[in-house]
């Protein structure tokens, strides 16, 4: 994944993150897994309700969409 570089941030460190990376042919993987927007859905439900403080660190490649950027952001809300 060619991912895009960000002049600051970094990533909230809890003991339940969701794991989401785009690939460049725009597969999902979810915790290392293939999954599709269902698949996340419920494992974005999964961990929050594991934890209060759960988040989600999200890898993309840059020649996504911004359309399925915005597709999976909305999905992990």
């Amino acid at each position: 994944v060619a991912l895009p570089q960000a002049s600051s941030g970094e990533a909230k460190e809890t003991e339940q993150n969701l794991d989401v990376i785009i690939s460049a042919a725009g597969e999902i993987y979810v915790n290392g897994k293939v999954s599709d927007i269902e698949g996340l859905k419920q494992e974005a439900t999964v961990i929050a309700g594991q934890a209060v403080d759960s988040g989600a660190i999200l890898n993309a490649d840059k020649t996504i969409t911004l359309e399925k950027l915005t597709e999976v952001i909305d999905t992990i809300k």
